[in-house]
C-alpha cells in the first residue's frame, strides 16, 4: 500500500505553513466510507472554488481538522497541530484528548535526602526527577508542531514533529528556526485504519542530551480530562490480569512519598488504563515499560532514558547508550521507536477490547 501518492486537486481552503495534506482526500463513489477527511475553515475558503467531495466545512469553532476511519474520529487543531478531541458516533461519545511527548530532568543526587541519607542520583535502576519536578512538554506549547497528513486507501496517517529548538528557555519562538539537532526530537505517527476500533500510535524519541549536566527521561502522555478516574488507574500483571493502582498508596503500609512521580510508576508488560463510570482510555504497549497516572484521566508511559550519573546499584556507570555503542566518544544517544494501541470505549466494552489488542500485540500472526 503506497503511503505517498501524487497530490489530488488543490484544497478549497488555505492551510497554515506547518500543516500539509498529501494523498487522496476527494473520496470517489467506490471509496466513500473508507476514509473521511474534514476541515473547519470559516473564512479561509477561497472564492469561486467548489468544495471537494469528501472534504467539507463543519460548523463550530474554526481551525480544526477531523479524520475518521468510520469508527473513531480524531480532531486536530490547525493553529497548533495538536490532537484536541476524539469521538465515536457508533458508541455516542465525544471527549477532549491530547497526546504529546514530555521529558523529566533526571536527578544527579545533589538534592537534600530525607533523614540525612546519602543523596540518590537517577540511573539504570533508579528513576528520580530532579528536585521532584514534573515533566515538561518536549515542544514549546506556544509553538505549533509540524503536522503532515497522508491519506491512502484505507489508511489515514498523521505525522507530528515535536522539536526542542534549544534556546536558553528550552524552546524557540520561531517554529521555522534551524533545528539544533543536539536537542530532544520526538515524532508521533498516528494511524487510523478503516474499520479499526484502535488508534495506532508509533512514537520515535531521541536523541536525548544533557541539559546543564542533567539527563532526561522521556515519556508519552495521553490526557483525557473528561475521564474522572480520581487517584486510580489499572496496570497489567504479566500480560494477564489487571491490577488496580492508587496514587500515593500501598495496601500493606503507610506510604511516605518523597518523589511523587517515581513512587507512582509501575511496571507494565502489556497495558495500562484509566476508567470512570462513563468512559475508559487504555493503552497497549509492544514491550515492557513503566507507566503511571499522575492526574485524573492521564496515562503516562516512559519510553526513553539517559542519565549522567551512576545510581550505585551495581552497574557502575551512567545510563548513556549511544548510537555508535561507545562511551565518552561524543556520539549522539540512541533513538528509540515503538508502537502503542490507544483504545477509547465505554467501560462495559473496554475489557474485551483490551484483551483482544493485548493478544494481537503480544502474539501477532506469523506467516
Amino acid at each position: 500500500l503506497p503511503l505517498l501518492t501524487p497530490p489530488e486537486p488543490e484544497l478549497p481552503f488555505e492551510l497554515p505553513p506547518h500543516v500539509t495534506i498529501h494523498g487522496r482526500v476527494n473520496a470517489t463513489a467506490g471509496e466513500k466510507g473508507r476514509t473521511r477527511l474534514f476541515a473547519r475553515t470559516s473564512g479561509l475558503v477561497r472564492p469561486n472554488m467548489a468544495p471537494i467531495p469528501g472534504l467539507s466545512r463543519l460548523k463550530g469553532k474554526p481551525g480544526s481538522l477531523r479524520l475518521s476511519n468510520g469508527v473513531i474520529t480524531l480532531a486536530y487543531s490547525l493553529p497548533t497541530g495538536r490532537l484536541i478531541k476524539a469521538m465515536s458516533r457508533k458508541e455516542g461519545w465525544a471527549m477532549p484528548l491530547a497526546l504529546e511527548p514530555y521529558s523529566y530532568l533526571s536527578s544527579i543526587g545533589t538534592e537534600t535526602a530525607a533523614g540525612g541519607a546519602r543523596p540518590q542520583a537517577a540511573g539504570a535502576y533508579i528513576f528520580r526527577s530532579h528536585n521532584a519536578a514534573n515533566a515538561t512538554p518536549i515542544a514549546n506549547p506556544g509553538v505549533p508542531v509540524r503536522l503532515h497528513v497522508v491519506v491512502a486507501g484505507p489508511l489515514i496517517e498523521v505525522r507530528q514533529d515535536f522539536l526542542d529548538y534549544g534556546n536558553p528557555a528550552g524552546y524557540a519562538a520561531d517554529p521555522g528556526a534551524a533545528l539544533n539537532t543536539a536537542n530532544v526530537y520526538a515524532q508521533l505517527t498516528t494511524r487510523l485504519w478503516h474499520g479499526s476500533d484502535a488508534v495506532e500510535v508509533e512514537w520515535t524519541v531521541g536523541p536525548l542530551v544533557e541539559s546543564n549536566g542533567l539527563g532526561q527521561d522521556a515519556v508519552i502522555r495521553v490526557s483525557a480530562p473528561a475521564v474522572r478516574s480520581g487517584r486510580t488507574f489499572w496496570t497489567d500483571s504479566n500480560g494477564r490480569e489487571v491490577v488496580l493502582r492508587r496514587r500515593h498508596y500501598r495496601a500493606g503500609w503507610n506510604l511516605e512519598c518523597k518523589q511523587p512521580q517515581a513512587c507512582n510508576y509501575y511496571p507494565i508488560t502489556a497495558a495500562a488504563a484509566v476508567v470512570d463510570a462513563s468512559m475508559a482510555v487504555a493503552l497497549v504497549t509492544d514491550r515492557a515499560q513503566g507507566a503511571t497516572s499522575l492526574a485524573p484521566g492521564d496515562l503516562e508511559v516512559m519510553v526513553h532514558r539517559r542519565s549522567t550519573r551512576d545510581d550505585f546499584r551495581g552497574v557502575s556507570e551512567a545510563l548513556q547508550e549511544n548510537i555508535c555503542n561507545c562511551h565518552g566518544c561524543g556520539c549522539a544517544s540512541m533513538i528509540v521507536r515503538g508502537v502503542f494501541r490507544l483504545l477509547l470505549a465505554r467501560p462495559t466494552h473496554i475489557a474485551p477490547l483490551l484483551r483482544d489488542h493485548m493478544q494481537r500485540a503480544n502474539d501477532p500472526p506469523q506467516l
